[in-house]
């Protein structure tokens, strides 16, 4: 939620580097908080200007991930499928044309807690807006018995 909050200032800016049309909801009130927490607590820590460079990284970041994935997403049908580990609040299936060239879709990966959430958003918020190629939620503890192979060959 943090991130997505991180995303949707950068969305507001009149020069930002992306346009996230989903990420205030995905940050709902608990972003501003979080984001507020994460920084407050920096200066005890010798870095006053942390809450700005990790807006600043978080933009950057999310750009050159958007770039990439475009990137690979035009090189001529080599690459099938995506899968997004720690998916977290990321729209990037809801909102990059890019992801219209995987043909077997992305598979959204993170915990149970935090996919029940971005669902809820998802559908009681946003209505419903549909992903640019098929999208598979999986929920997977990454430190519990269960691993992401197995997961993704239940999927398909």
């Amino acid at each position: 939620m943090m991130i997505a909050f991180e995303r949707a200032l950068e969305t507001k800016r009149a020069d930002a580097l992306f346009q996230d049309p989903f990420a205030e909801a995905m940050a709902g009130p608990k972003g501003a908080m979080l984001s507020e927490m994460f920084g407050g607590g920096s200066a005890h820590f010798g870095l006053p200007d942390w809450p700005d460079f990790h807006r600043t990284w978080t933009a950057v970041r999310t750009r050159f991930i958007d770039d990439q994935i475009q990137k690979y997403a035009e090189s001529s049908g080599c690459y099938q499928q995506l899968v997004n580990l720690g998916a977290g609040m990321d729209t990037r299936a809801y909102r990059l044309e890019a992801y219209k060239a995987f043909p077997n879709g992305c598979f959204d990966v993170d915990m149970a807690s935090v996919n029940r959430e971005k669902q809820m958003i998802f559908e009681q918020v946003l209505q419903n807006p549909a992903p640019k190629c098929k999208l598979a939620t999986i929920d997977l503890d990454f430190l519990g018995e269960r691993s992401l192979q197995q997961e993704l060959a239940e999927v398909g």
